[in-house]
């Protein structure tokens, strides 16, 4: 018996066929052709839908102005504590003959004060979920140093929130830029505990820390490990200290600043609290610790404040 050719079957062959290896700009123009048609034959909304949808967008773009505007007077409002703490350090430090660390501290206040009032605040526009811990995008860039005359946001760039280090900017565009979240293993500040209990006890061990960059999503408490802490030499906070000295040089609930050492933040930023302190190791010369970020709000970081670069 002879065998009937499956014809409907070799033509639908031939048109995938077809089809597959058809040209880019073929393909666009049969998708910009059936476009047309659905479009054609497709309901129009009536104007009230237009307008609810109108109204719509209006209403979440006169939100996100709301909240932009809250978290600049937030600043604002940190920035005025700042103040009257550097007021009361400087009362403390008229009440003493000699410099002190509430003197220096003070100093070192007025100075990041002078920095804050140049910064500039950026909303975080993207963050992308596999480099969570790593980075994130801000609408800021080289036309806003046109717009306010000076540079503000430029490679090393501190961000901060809340008077916090967040991270630092490590790429400019025209409209956005990137930054390098503290809690990324690329970037290691320099810090300085501080403990404000004495004139004696102020500033102690120095050293850095880094992130562990955990990728994938939110990370539930990002920690941040230090390494190096010590306080081998003397500077102008004080002589040299022993690691197991008569006054511990770290110890559960010190306060992390920067110490300026790094030459890209600031003397005298936030940065973090001590939450552990591992024992020592024979032979060892240094402490580890575990840090807990300052800025407590880093899986939802909305809005942060972009500070100019050291030196600028």
């Amino acid at each position: 018996m002879r065998k009937r050719i499956a014809y409907p079957f070799l033509a639908i062959g031939c048109v995938l066929f077809c089809w597959i290896n058809l040209p880019k700009s073929g393909f666009d123009w049969l998708r910009s052709k059936a476009a047309s048609f659905v479009t054609y034959f497709s309901i129009t909304p009536s104007y009230d839908t237009h307008e609810l949808n109108r109204l719509r967008l209006e209403n979440q773009r006169l939100r996100a102005q709301i909240d932009y505007v809250r978290t600049w007077l937030d600043g604002e409002q940190y920035i005025e504590k700042q103040a009257q703490l550097q007021a009361q350090l400087v009362k403390k430090a008229s009440e003493k003959a000699a410099p002190s660390f509430f003197q220096r501290r003070a100093e070192h206040l007025r100075t990041l004060l002078l920095e804050q009032l140049f910064a500039l605040p950026a909303q975080v526009i993207y963050r992308d979920p596999s480099a969570w811990s790593s980075s994130l995008w801000v609408r800021v860039g080289e036309e806003d140093n046109r717009a306010v005359g000076y540079t503000v946001v430029a490679k090393n760039s501190p961000v901060v929130s809340e008077g916090a280090v967040v991270g630092v900017i490590d790429f400019v565009g025209g409209k956005q830029s990137r930054v390098r979240l503290i809690t990324d293993s690329g970037l290691s500040p320099s810090v300085r505990a501080v403990r404000a209990t004495s004139g004696e006890d102020g500033y102690l061990a120095k050293g850095e820390l880094h992130g562990s960059s955990a990728p994938f999503w939110r990370s539930r408490s990002p920690v941040l490990k230090g390494v190096g802490f010590n306080y081998d030499y003397p500077d102008e906070e004080g002589r040299a200290r022993e690691l197991n000295g008569d006054v511990p040089l770290l110890k559960e609930g010190d306060a992390l600043l920067t110490s300026g050492l790094d030459g890209v933040f600031p003397q005298g930023l936030s940065v973090g609290v001590v939450s552990w302190v591992a024992p020592l190791k024979p032979g060892s010369y240094a402490y580890d610790i575990e840090v807990r970020p300052a800025a407590s709000n880093l899986n939802d970081l909305q809005t942060v404040f972009v500070l100019p670069p050291v030196g600028e």
